[in-house]
């Protein structure tokens, strides 16, 4: 046999029960409020001490660079850092510098000393985008640069001598961005096919000014205007 057994409170225990509860709950807050705080304290601290260990190693002319405006910084297969400037090419090997400047005596001299973009491509020849020189090829062996430049006479050559991009697709192909026109480089017979805006054709690059170009996984390649994406 089962007996149930019931129990009853009035509602002067209730109220004090639920006092009691509510004492308990507020104590075991008030007690975890020190621990909480000290937490915080203590991350707030590590992200003090991160900020505060953070510092940076100023290097400009007095180490060596030919110039203090930096416009681009690349690093090859071999380790080198190469940095574009307004007054010149300079490679860091992490100890000094070596510049490479225009020398108007030196037809093989770097063809002009605003140097905009800096490219390595598969077989780890260097190109480098002048803005205003055209497009130099480095034969890193001989210390030497081999020019391509705007021939107006000449519908094979660069499209214009100022460079912003230069990118090398999956099959090797340089595509290489100017103030005037996205060029293809044909390397076999150095030349220059150019895709440029053509208001008779919908389907023609948007604008001339090509300032980056990438090619995604799909080797689709996309390319940024002055005025819109292209791809």
């Amino acid at each position: 046999m089962v007996q149930c057994f019931s129990l009853k409170m009035n509602k002067t225990d209730e109220v004090k029960t639920f006092h009691k509860m509510r004492y308990k709950t507020g104590e075991i807050t008030c007690r975890a409020l020190p621990l909480l705080a000290l937490i915080f304290l203590v991350l707030s601290l590590n992200l003090a001490a991160e900020k505060a260990s953070i510092k940076f190693d100023h290097i400009g002319i007095e180490q060596g660079l030919s110039q203090s405006s930096i416009f681009c910084i690349f690093q090859d297969k071999r380790g080198f850092i190469w940095f574009g400037t307004e007054e010149g090419l300079n490679k860091y090997d992490g100890y000094e510098f070596k510049v490479y400047k225009n020398d108007p005596e030196n037809p093989d001299s770097l063809n002009y000393n605003y140097v905009k973009v800096i490219h390595e491509d598969k077989s780890g020849i260097l190109w480098i985008g002048t803005y205003g020189g055209g497009l130099d090829k480095f034969d890193r062996e001989k210390e030497q640069f081999v020019h391509y430049q705007n021939v107006p006479e000449n519908p094979h050559s660069l499209s214009n001598n100022y460079v912003n991009s230069i990118y090398e697709d999956s099959s090797g192909i340089l595509w290489i961005g100017t103030e005037n026109g996205l060029n293809k480089f044909d390397r076999e017979n150095e030349k220059f096919i150019h895709y440029k805006y053509d208001p008779n054709d919908p389907n023609s690059l948007s604008n001339n000014q090509v300032i980056s170009i990438y090619g995604d996984r799909s080797e689709t390649l996309w390319i940024g205007t002055e005025n819109g994406l292209n791809k």
